[in-house]
């Protein structure tokens, strides 16, 4: 199993590996964890908040949040160019679907605005 991984991610130790699983786990554990400073800055309460609204503002906070995170928790264990090159690849895919959501949600605005 973990030759495979270490194939893929063109590591060479089963150190870099939970290195990169470490990075991976600190990275979703403090995005989640600094999320609700934000919604309360925001003022988003969920009990509050319809529910397409809330996903599509927590899709829109946690991800570029998870994204920065994943940077530099990378710099900080020395794993800056794998988490790069990463990046890279998911970003392309992470933006299109923002941008969809985005667009989503305003065609929703508009559509409320009207009626």
């Amino acid at each position: 199993m973990l030759s495979k991984i270490k194939n893929r991610w063109n590591v060479s130790s089963n150190r870099e590996v939970l290195v990169i699983f470490l990075v991976f786990a600190l990275a979703g554990s403090t995005s989640l964890y600094i999320k609700q400073p934000i919604f309360v800055l925001l003022d988003i309460q969920k009990h509050l908040t319809p529910v397409f609204d809330f996903i599509l503002i927590y899709i829109l906070v946690v991800n570029p949040s998870y994204l920065l995170l994943l940077l530099f928790w990378g710099f900080v264990f020395r794993k800056w160019t794998f988490f790069w090159n990463f990046e890279k690849k998911i970003f392309r895919k992470i933006l299109y679907f923002e941008l969809a959501a985005a667009l989503i949600y305003g065609i929703k605005y508009l559509v409320n605005s009207l009626l």
